[in-house]
C-alpha cells in the first residue's frame, strides 16, 4: 500500500472529492486528518474507522489561518507528523456574471478557495520537510485554465491556485516537498449534484455527456485517484504541474457528438474558437446564460421615449428588514440589481416591436419564443418586484384564515411547509428562487427555478400562481450569511408579509 503509516490532512473532506480522497488514503494505509466545516468530518472520519482505518475528524474554516495551524497540530500530535496536505476545501460562490459579483462575494470566494491553500502550503511545507520528503495536492479547476467554465470570482481564484502551485513548487526547492494542482472538469458532487438530478428528471444527461468526448461527467472517485496518484512516490517526478481531469472537452473527436461542423478551410484558431463557443452553449444550459456586455444599459437620455418599464420603488425603507436583511444588502440589491434587470428589460422590448405595449405577465407568458435576454431580465424584472412585497419588517406574522387552512391541508402544518420549502431553496443548484406556488386545482406546492425563472413562465417544469418567493442567489444574503444559504432560508421567515401572501392566495382561492 502506498501511504501506510503517511500522516495525512484533507480538507473539504465532508463530501464530494475531498471525502472519496480520505477514503482512499485510508484505504491504502493512511492515517488521515479528515477536515470539513460541517458534520460531514464527522461522518467521513466514522466511514474511514468502521472500514478499519484510523482517522480524526475536526471543524475548521480551511481560509482561516489559525484553523490551518491547529489542523497540522492535530496530525503532528496525533500521527507524529505530516507527510501529505490535500487542501481541496473550496466554495463556487455561485455562478453570478461579472456585473452581479460584488467586492464581499469575490473577497470570500478568494479567501477559501485562493488563501486557504496558500495557507495550507505556507504551514504544511515545513512539517513535511522534517519527514525527509512528501506532497501537497491542491484542488483547482478547469474554470483556471480557460474562461466560461465558471463565474468570474471562481475562476479568478482557481487560476490563482495553478499559479500558486507552480510558484510554490519554485520557492520549495531543496525541500523534496513537491506541490501540483487538480483540476477538475464537471464532476458530481454535493455542489454540482442538482444539475446531474435534473439532467436524469428532465432526459438530458446526453448534454452533459456532449461536454466532453467522453460523453459523461466524472466521478468524486476519478478525480480522488489522481489527486493520490500526485501525493504518492508513483508521482516523484511531478513537480508544479495542472493535471486537467475534464474528460477532453477540447480534445479534437474522430467524429462530432457536440455538433460541431469540422472545415478544413478553417484555420486551427477558428476551429478552436467554434468548438469553444459550442461548448458555452451546452454549460449555459445547466450553468445560467454568461453576461453580455452589450445588453447594459441605463434610463433614457433626454429627449427619448419613456422606457416601457419602470423600476419599482421598495415599499420600505433600506433598514426595514434588518436583522435578517441588512440595509447594504437591500440598496445594491434593489438599486443595483433590479434596476439592471430593469434596463435591459426595456432594452430587449425596444428590439422587438411585438412586445410593445405588453405586460410582464404577458411577456413571461410566452417567455420559450423570447431571447436569452428577454428572459432572464423579464424574469429579473417581476421576481424582484414579487420578493419585495413578500416581506415586511420583522413582526412575528403567521398565516390565518383560508390560507392556513389550505397549509395544513396540503403540508401538514406551517412547520412543514418551512421544511420542504428550505430544503428546495438550499438545494437549487448554483443561483435561482424557492416558491410557494397555487396548481391549477388550487393545491399549494413548493418548487423551485434556476437563475430568474419563474413558475409563471410558459415553459415552467412546474407551472402555477406564485404565492411568495425567496430569492437564493448570492447577493441576496451574502453580506450576513456568506455562504450559508440555510441559515438565511430560515431566517427569511420572520419577515414574511402574511397578509400579502394571504391576498394572494385568496385571488386563486376565489
Amino acid at each position: 500500500m502506498r501511504f501506510t503509516d503517511k500522516s495525512i490532512i484533507v480538507t473539504g473532506a465532508g463530501s464530494g472529492i475531498g471525502r472519496a480522497a480520505a477514503l482512499l488514503f485510508a484505504s491504502e494505509g493512511g492515517k488521515v486528518i479528515v477536515a470539513d466545516k460541517t458534520e460531514g468530518a464527522d461522518e467521513t472520519a466514522h466511514l474511514i474507522t468502521q472500514a478499519g482505518g484510523t482517522a480524526k475528524a475536526i471543524r475548521i474554516d480551511a481560509g482561516l489561518e489559525e484553523d490551518v495551524i491547529r489542523t497540522i497540530a492535530l496530525a503532528c500530535d496525533s500521527f507524529g507528523g505530516l507527510d501529505v496536505m490535500f487542501a481541496n476545501a473550496g466554495i463556487s460562490g455561485g455562478m453570478a456574471n461579472l456585473f452581479d459579483t460584488d467586492v464581499a462575494l469575490i473577497t470570500e470566494v478568494l479567501r477559501v478557495n485562493l488563501i486557504g491553500p496558500f495557507l495550507a502550503i505556507k504551514h504544511a511545507a515545513p512539517r513535511i520537510a522534517e519527514r525527509g520528503k512528501g506532497a501537497i495536492v491542491l484542488t483547482a479547476s478547469v474554470a483556471g485554465i480557460r474562461s466560461g467554465a465558471g463565474s468570474p470570482a471562481y475562476s479568478a481564484s482557481k487560476a490563482g491556485v495553478i499559479n500558486l502551485a507552480a510558484v510554490s513548487a519554485q520557492q520549495l526547492t531543496g525541500s523534496n516537498v513537491r506541490v501540483n494542482a487538480i483540476c477538475p472538469g464537471l464532476t458530481e458532487t454535493g455542489m454540482t449534484k442538482p444539475v446531474f438530478d435534473y439532467a436524469r428528471e428532465a432526459n438530458k444527461m446526453e448534454r452533459v455527456g456532449r461536454l466532453n468526448p467522453l460523453h459523461r461527467g466524472a466521478q468524486p472517485e476519478e478525480l480522488a485517484k489522481v489527486a493520490l496518484f500526485l501525493a504518492s512516490d508513483d508521482a516523484s517526478y511531478v513537480n508544479g504541474q495542472a493535471i486537467a481531469v475534464d474528460g477532453g472537452p477540447l480534445v479534437q473527436p474522430s467524429r462530432d457528438p457536440a455538433g460541431i461542423r469540422q472545415d478544413r478551410r478553417l484555420t486551427d484558431d477558428a476551429v478552436g474558437s467554434r468548438r469553444f463557443s459550442r461548448w458555452i452553449r451546452l454549460r449555459n444550459d445547466f450553468c445560467g446564460t454568461i453576461c453580455d456586455v452589450r445588453t447594459l444599459s441605463v434610463r433614457p437620455h433626454k429627449g427619448e421615449p419613456p422606457m416601457a418599464f419602470e423600476l419599482p420603488p421598495l415599499p420600505y425603507a433600506y433598514d426595514a428588514l434588518e436583522p435578517v436583511i441588512d440595509q447594504e444588502t437591500m440598496k445594491f440589491h434593489h438599486d443595483k440589481h433590479h434596476a439592471a434587470y430593469t434596463a435591459k428589460l426595456n432594452e430587449g422590448v425596444e428590439k422587438d416591436s411585438a412586445l410593445a405595449g405588453k405586460s410582464i405577465e404577458d411577456i413571461l407568458g410566452m417567455i420559450s419564443s423570447q431571447p436569452p435576454l428577454v428572459r432572464n431580465n423579464g424574469g429579473g424584472f417581476w421576481n424582484h418586484d414579487f420578493f419585495w412585497k413578500t416581506m415586511a419588517a420583522k413582526n412575528g406574522q403567521a398565516p390565518s384564515g383560508k390560507l392556513a387552512e389550505a397549509i395544513d391541508r396540503d403540508f401538514g402544518s406551517l412547520d412543514k411547509l418551512k421544511e420542504e420549502f428550505n430544503t428546495r431553496g438550499a438545494g437549487q443548484f448554483g443561483s435561482g428562487w424557492a416558491w410557494l406556488i397555487a396548481d391549477a386545482s388550487g393545491k399549494l406546492k413548493v418548487t423551485s427555478t434556476p437563475n430568474q425563472d419563474n413558475p409563471l413562465m410558459d415553459d415552467a417544469k412546474e407551472p402555477g400562481t406564485p404565492l411568495l418567493g425567496n430569492d437564493v442567489w448570492e447577493h441576496a444574503y451574502y453580506l450576513t450569511y456568506k455562504n450559508d444559504r440555510p441559515g438565511y432560508l430560515k431566517a427569511w421567515w420572520d419577515i414574511v408579509n402574511w397578509d400579502v401572501v394571504a391576498e394572494r392566495y385568496a385571488k386563486v382561492a376565489g
